[in-house]
């Protein structure tokens, strides 16, 4: 009964090798692959490689950032105005009003106590007025816009399926690292449920709630700290040189090379993308420093509200869903509601003032150029001038580099466009670099002609 099971065949099992080959012990298993994908590939082949591997280009899209209240904050009527069917200036009746919580003194009938500078009807004396006026410019202000929607709730925020990022995520939103984002382990990504519906698990929000959780996403390891970028992508392509020729010699199923080179591809974006850590750091980033104090980004609160607006705001989540909770208001003093409703507004004034660029390429190149610049377009055509040559010729000069994407470069018109075109030595067969890599060695000789 006690004997030992062996094996037909197999030796008597005596190293620790043995014992694992015979199914005696189980050992940790890991798959390795090379982490460093080659760079000098044709634009067609690498914007077919990033589509068949289903990468993101992230950035692009409007960013679409969820602020949710945990217990339900007194949003509607003594914040932002409730009116009839006209609309929000539409006044209910004192009763109205006050039921919603405004006393007589302060109704929004009566002059000065209805503020409409967010192109929404906010109560004059509104915390989260107040809160988001504190952190905004007044040209941020004079281009945002708003709405009121009002919607069946139950008794607690849990039970509310009224979290939108899966639905944003239906309408197209996606990002460079990850799809969606929240700063609560939770299906939603917030407090409030998301309606089952609209659910994907392929698209659960990732937890980030953090500036750690932020610069965690990323390992891109030390060849992109350690050699400047054209040293860097020489070594790339000497592995993608050598990785592709193991690749023809496997007898795996198509499927497997297809994992294997997805990850090189995804590597690849990886290393190009954000090889300077700081580049995701949302405590390195001047633009959310300058918003949000010292004291401010030492408060938990604060710093999930960066971490989440750094990731939406730049295109490397799709969108975020930030909770704040203790928006029940259970000790029933108007001081509390006042303190977290103008914290509330500070986290939502420092995500609208972010900075944030979409508009139409004419457009940006004509304010770029007024501004005092120069255009130079990075192209691989063998009539652009050199690259070294070209930087040479704008070194005492404000030069915006315009690069296109991997598949069909910059168009006609932003060619046009450009005062200077500029391409980049390459390799024999091959016709471009990653767009990544290819302004990194741009700016990396743009700096050194200005040094």
């Amino acid at each position: 009964m006690n004997r030992p099971l062996r094996h037909p065949n197999h030796k008597r099992p005596i190293t620790r090798r043995d014992f694992l080959a015979q199914g005696f012990i189980s050992g940790a298993a890991m798959i390795v692959a090379p982490s460093l994908f080659g760079l000098f590939k044709s634009q067609a082949a690498y914007a077919q490689a990033a589509a068949q591997c289903n990468l993101s280009a992230g950035a692009g899209r409007i960013p679409f950032v969820c602020f949710d209240l945990a217990g339900g904050a007194n949003i509607a009527g003594s914040n932002v105005l409730v009116g009839g069917p006209g609309g929000q200036l539409d006044l209910l009746s004192p009763a109205g009003y006050e039921k919603l919580g405004l006393p007589s003194d302060m109704l929004p009938s009566l002059p000065g106590q209805v503020n409409t500078e967010l192109g929404l009807a906010f109560h004059a004396d509104s915390a989260f007025l107040r809160g988001i006026l504190s952190k905004t410019s007044a040209t941020t202000r004079a281009n945002t816009n708003g709405a009121i929607i009002c919607a069946r709730s139950e008794n607690d925020t849990g039970n509310n399926p009224h979290n939108p990022m899966y639905g944003i995520n239906k309408a197209g939103a996606d990002g460079a690292l990850v799809t969606l984002i929240g700063t609560e382990p939770s299906d939603s990504g917030g407090n409030s449920l998301a309606p089952m519906a609209m659910i994907d698990p392929a698209a659960r929000p990732t937890k980030v709630d953090r500036p750690s959780d932020v610069t965690g996403l990323v390992d891109t390891g030390r060849l992109a700290q350690l050699l400047p970028p054209q040293d860097a992508a020489a070594v790339m392509a000497a592995v993608e040189q050598i990785s592709e020729a193991k690749l023809g010699h496997m007898t795996e199923d198509a499927i497997v090379e297809q994992l294997i080179r997805c990850g090189y591809v995804e590597s690849t974006a990886l290393v190009s993308a954000f090889g300077n850590p700081s580049l995701l750091d949302p405590l390195a980033d001047t633009d959310i420093t300058t918003i949000f104090n010292g004291g401010e980004l030492n408060q938990d609160k604060f710093r999930k509200t960066a971490s989440v607006m750094k990731l939406a705001v730049n295109g490397f989540a799709g969108a975020g869903t930030i909770e704040f909770g203790g928006y029940d208001y259970h000790d029933g003093s108007r001081a509390t509601g006042e303190v977290r409703d103008f914290e509330a507004g500070v986290a939502m004034g420092a995500v609208l003032d972010l900075p944030w660029t979409a508009a139409p390429g004419p457009e940006v190149w004509d304010a770029v150029r007024a501004a005092g610049y120069r255009l130079l377009a990075l192209t691989p055509a063998g009539t652009a001038t050199p690259l070294r040559e070209a930087m040479a010729s704008v070194r005492h000069e404000r030069v915006a580099i315009l690069v296109g994407n991997e598949g069909e470069g910059l168009s006609a018109g932003a060619l046009a466009a450009c005062d200077v075109r500029a391409r980049i030595a390459m390799a024999e067969g091959a016709d471009s670099l990653n767009v990544a890599t290819a302004l990194a060695v741009a700016l990396y000789e743009a700096g050194e002609h200005r040094m």
